[in-house]
């Protein structure tokens, strides 16, 4: 034991003499982060009609149409997510295919005329070959305006035919279409304030709040666990000799290292509180200090020091193992929502994040920032248990690492001793064998180019290769499973009312409704991250709203990160308002006065029946206003969220960063001279950012349609190209840092000299 501690203060100097450094990037980075935060709250402040989707309508030029669009825009769901530009048709198309529109909506020409003689042509509403998530989400928020637009016209068109139905003279007809106008937007207008909010978050933060600060931590421990990357590498060779002649065993060393390495990040984690100074932000985003979530996040920085250990364990070099883990990072995020919200990521995904490292630690995080413990023992256990998979995995390593470092050493000692042996008397001692293999070595190696050297280093880093072929073969694969899989987002519901149920339940879109038997149900399938949002429907809900009393509300709850609670009101509020202005229609009709004489002749239950009827043949009919869903090629793609151009991307800027590394390693321990190093770093950056780059155009390639091909392989080239010359820029700048420095060197010897002989 006195060994080991001894050991582990060693191990804590060390670590100590390279936290500086670490904590400098770690600022840098916060830095950088908040500079970005800083400039678009600025830019969102001073441009607040801009929003960062943008839906393109193209239609005639009319005043209605105009009003129309700004009363959707002003929706409190819409608002909050995209805004509407108008475009041409074909120009719309043209931005669409380029990825700067998230959707089209054409209306036809005389839409205001057809809603009125009920004609209707369908408006065209054109998406993506592969839409965005938040296409998709628009597409759900335009289903449901339009089925409360359909509502309302059925009911016109269904008086009109029941006067035909019934020989009724039409001379109530106009006044009957305002009364009926009247009702059905005195409910639309005013749904929005009926939903009262309950948040299951004892911090107060909003479910955008949570959801935006765990998975900026998540990215943010990851990322400054890799400027550890130094520490945690050691040679086997080290780690051996530690073993045999310390005593301090494999899982000693890896369980020292955890502790000192989480340590240091925990620290670095502090460096955040720097964000807490300004009071923005307390007020944005309140923390709980409760030792529940303190543990977890204990946890979850134990859990990535792990992970990272095995990672630089496995590589060559603490340089090479920058790809694998800044992939790694890339790709586990993305699986557990930190780039892109889970609740609209397709259902392969979700159901790839439960075993994902990073959603747990993300969990931990979701605790701390909503003050929720519901699923702390299970975030706390399944932690612990990929810290200890990532440890046995890591010594397993070590081990086999072991055995092959002593069998090098025993072949090496058998043919040195068999060259020795081989060797004429008297040389044995005399260097002769280190002196013939040279003179061999001199005249049978020929002296071949810079580059092909360099080529051949790189070639022996299995690292880079083996990290290279698994970024593009799991983005293919990723993408492939992705086409093949639905995304859905699930609500939970409750309501006592059995025909409302029954609606609810048959509803078939994006939004997937899961009924529950009680409004405890509800709460359960919400805390245990189940559904991302549930509604409890009031007993007395139809009556209340059909009397006219402005008392009724539908308890909303949301997760402690739900981010989708307003596109789920919209599409629910579509289903209630159908059910509840269906019945009133009925009773309206049966009520009316121009219809007062087919009461007496028929009955109120026949005339209601057929008043309920002819409402649902002009829903079906498709003589209401609709939308027809296109696409952009004229056939409709599977949805895929892989971010293929995002990942080709960053696998380039990872693949420049390890060159870069490598170059500056070269030019510190001197490996060549003179204009020899500056050339051999342009070549060093050169190579592997090349191999980024094929990978790159790899996966688009494979993932991406040829049409467009050409225009992402144009800016994967651009990038690589920026990412080469500044690698070159920073090798050139430490190349005449060192020359400056070497200069001086021998400078203050030649000076040295002359002093001496000036005193002789």
């Amino acid at each position: 034991m006195k060994r080991f501690w001894i050991w582990f203060q060693t191990e804590y100097k060390r670590a100590a003499l390279r936290l500086p450094a670490a904590l400098g990037r770690a600022v840098i980075l916060l830095c950088l982060v908040g500079m970005i935060a800083f400039c678009a709250q600025k830019i969102r402040l001073a441009s607040a009609d801009r929003e960062p989707v943008q839906i393109g309508y193209a239609a005639e030029e009319s005043p209605l149409i105009r009003m129309a669009v700004s009363y959707v825009e002003n929706m409190e769901a819409v608002k909050g997510l995209c805004r509407f530009v108008s475009v041409a048709e074909e120009e719309g198309k043209a931005l669409l295919a380029e990825g700067e529109l998230a959707a089209l909506l054409v209306l036809p020409e005389n839409m205001i005329e057809g809603i009125l003689s009920g004609s209707n042509e369908p408006a065209g509403l054109y998406l993506a070959e592969n839409p965005s998530p938040k296409g998709l989400v628009f597409e759900e928020l335009a289903n449901a305006a339009t089925g409360l637009l359909a509502v309302a016209q059925a009911e016109i068109y269904a008086a009109h035919a029941l006067t035909e139905y019934f020989h009724v003279e039409p001379y109530g007809l106009e006044q009957m279409y305002q009364e009926l106008d009247t009702f059905n937007l005195g409910i639309v207008t005013e749904r929005e304030q009926y939903f009262r909010f309950r948040q299951l978050s004892e911090t107060g933060n909003t479910g955008f709040a949570v959801y935006y600060a765990g998975a900026f931590f998540t990215v943010y421990l990851l990322v400054t666990g890799m400027f550890l990357g130094s520490f945690l590498k050691r040679d086997g060779e080290e780690m051996l000799l530690l073993q045999k002649r310390g005593g301090i065993s494999y899982a000693a060393q890896f369980l020292g290292r955890s502790a000192i390495t989480a340590g240091c990040l925990l620290l670095l984690l502090f460096v955040t509180g720097f964000l807490w100074l300004s009071g923005g932000v307390r007020e944005a985003v309140r923390i709980s200090w409760s030792l529940q979530g303190m543990l977890l996040v204990v946890l979850a920085v134990f859990c990535v020091v792990s992970w990272l250990q095995l990672i630089y364990l496995l590589a060559e070099s603490a340089r090479s193992a920058i790809l694998p883990a800044g992939f790694a990072a890339v790709f586990m995020c993305y699986i557990s929502g930190c780039f892109v919200p889970s609740a609209i990521l397709p259902q392969v995904v979700n159901r790839l994040a439960v075993v994902m490292p990073t959603t747990y630690i993300k969990a931990a995080f979701t605790a701390v920032f909503s003050g929720s413990d519901t699923a702390f023992w299970k975030t706390a256990a399944v932690l612990c248990l990929f810290f200890g998979v990532f440890w046995l995995c890591s010594l397993f390593a070590a081990q086999f690492g072991g055995s092959r470092q002593r069998g090098k050493r025993e072949v090496s000692a058998g043919m040195e001793r068999r060259s020795v042996s081989q060797m004429p008397v008297g040389m044995e001692h005399k260097g002769g064998t280190q002196q013939n293999v040279d003179c061999l070595g001199s005249r049978t190696k020929k002296k071949p180019l810079l580059f092909w050297i360099l080529a051949k280093r790189l070639l022996w880093k299995k690292t880079i290769w083996i990290c290279l072929a698994g970024m593009a073969l799991l983005s293919v694969l990723q993408y492939n499973l992705e086409k093949q899989s639905d995304t859905v987002i699930t609500a939970a519901v409750y309501t006592p009312d059995t025909e409302l149920r029954e609606l609810i339940s048959e509803y078939d879109g994006l939004v997937h409704f899961l009924v529950c038997s009680d409004s405890e149900e509800v709460k359960r399938n919400v805390m245990r991250g189940n559904a991302e949002c549930g509604y409890v429907l009031q007993e007395d809900l139809q009556k209340k709203i059909l009397t006219g009393d402005g008392v009724w509300s539908i308890e909303v709850y949301e997760k402690a990160d739900s981010t989708m609670t307003r596109v789920v009101n919209e599409v629910l509020f579509e289903r209630i308002f159908y059910a509840i202005s269906a019945e009133w229609f009925e009773g309206y009709i049966a009520e009316h006065e121009m219809f007062a004489d087919v009461l007496q002749e028929v009955g109120e239950e026949t005339l209601r029946e057929e008043a309920g009827r002819q409402f649902v043949r002009k829903l079906s009919d498709d003589s209401t206003f609709s939308f027809e869903k296109l696409s952009i090629s004229g056939r409709a793609e599977a949805h895929t969220a892989y971010p293929t151009k995002a990942v080709a991307g960053a696998g380039i800027v990872l693949c420049g960063i390890v060159g870069v590394l490598e170059a500056l390693q070269d030019i510190r321990k001197r490996r060549f001279r003179g204009e020899t190093a500056l050339f051999a770093g342009i070549f060093t950056v050169l190579q592997p950012v090349l191999c980024g780059t094929a990978a790159a155009l790899f996966i688009v390639g494979m993932t991406g349609k040829w049409s467009g091909f050409g225009g992402a392989a144009a800016a994967l080239l651009l990038l690589a190209a920026a990412v080469f010359l500044v690698g070159i820029g920073a090798v050139r700048i430490a190349h005449c840092t060192m020359h400056i420095m070497h200069g001086k060197e021998d400078s203050g010897r030649i000076g040295d000299l002359i002093w001496r002989r000036v005193k002789r």
